[in-house]
């Protein structure tokens, strides 16, 4: 099963993207940059690396565009 990070601190948007993707891939979520940034390292570790990334552009603490640039720069 593919597995998804999806990184957005809207719980509504944050909940429905679940409810939707849950059934067909292994979600893993994050309400804020730095928890998300922290949740990318662990899964870089992993056998099972992420296929994909959901980035939410406003986001505290870290936000989407400045995720991607940490994610680009660490490979």
């Amino acid at each position: 099963m593919d597995k998804i990070i999806l990184l957005e601190d809207e719980l509504f948007v944050r909940e429905l993207f679940e409810k939707v993707l849950r059934s067909e891939f292994e979600l893993l979520s994050a309400s804020d940059g730095e928890e998300g940034w922290t949740l990318i390292q662990k899964e870089a570790q992993s056998t099972t690396r992420p296929s994909l990334v959901l980035l939410d552009v406003m986001m505290p603490k870290l936000n989407g565009i400045d995720m991607l640039k940490k994610i680009r720069e660490h490979g």
